[in-house]
């Protein structure tokens, strides 16, 4: 009996330390993400989101279908129809959100998306019944808030500072509309892709991921022949960031 609970204990604490190392791999991927995000679009010559968004749809679908070939797991059948769903939710959440940055500053940007955790708990709610405690949700609050007041705050000091001449963008409504777009769509995919993953118990997140990414991969390309984006991309694009930006979403 002691012997068992003298082996629990490795085995407890060693499961606690894999979840802490994968809970800091993903805010560590978020960060790298937002921090990317924001160098690209100081350092590209024009606002390209389409080039962008096909960049991190692309990577993500070659990378979950690496991962699924590597791991043998390929054998799930794949629901088309919910997966083209979910699919048009992300494509239309990453859209949004990165051609609202013509209209909007990034730190905007930031503030919007930090508040989804509380549109999505609602959701939760009213569509997977799902219940939450008043302590969940002044918890949420709280994070949200937090997150706000960091982002104002990071903003405030950056603008009392001397721009070398360079003017402040000035917020806009479409922006923020295509922000809210954005945040909604980012609730409702997270259900459906719950609510789909419950129905298909062998279907992984790897292929959520790979077909999910994949179809709005060729959405974008469609939309940037459509739109003339590919005219404006210039001759060095910075590659190596936008693979990382790609592969530090996938990771997140």
């Amino acid at each position: 009996m002691c012997q068992a609970a003298m082996l629990s204990k490795p085995a407890a604490s060693s499961g606690g330390a894999r979840l802490a190392m994968l809970c800091g791999g993903v805010i560590a991927a978020g960060v790298a993400h937002a921090l990317l995000q924001e160098q690209m679009l100081y350092a590209m010559p024009a606002k390209m989101p389409l080039v962008v968004t096909a960049y991190e749809f692309g990577v993500c679908s070659s990378l979950s279908g690496a991962y699924l070939l590597l791991a043998g797991g390929g054998g799930a059948r794949a629901p088309l129809w919910p997966l083209a769903r979910i699919s048009a939710l992300v494509f239309a959440s990453l859209v949004s959100g990165n051609v609202a940055l013509r209209w909007v500053s990034f730190p905007v940007k930031v503030i919007v998306k930090s508040c989804k955790l509380l549109p999505t708990m609602a959701l939760g709610s009213l569509l997977l019944h799902k219940s939450y405690t008043v302590w969940d949700h002044a918890a949420a609050l709280l994070l949200c808030c937090g997150l706000v007041g960091f982002t104002l705050a990071s903003h405030g000091s950056a603008a009392r500072e001397p721009s070398g001449g360079e003017e402040e963008q000035q917020t806009s409504w479409v922006g923020l509309a295509l922000l809210m777009l954005a945040v909604c769509c980012d609730a409702v995919q997270v259900l459906l892709q719950e609510r789909m993953m419950r129905s298909h118990p062998l279907l992984t997140p790897m292929h959520v991921m790979l077909f999910t990414n994949g179809i709005a991969f060729a959405a974008v390309v469609a939309a940037i022949a459509f739109t003339g984006e590919v005219d404006a991309v210039p001759v060095g694009l910075p590659w190596g960031r936008l693979l990382l930006y790609g592969a530090s979403s996938w990771i997140g």
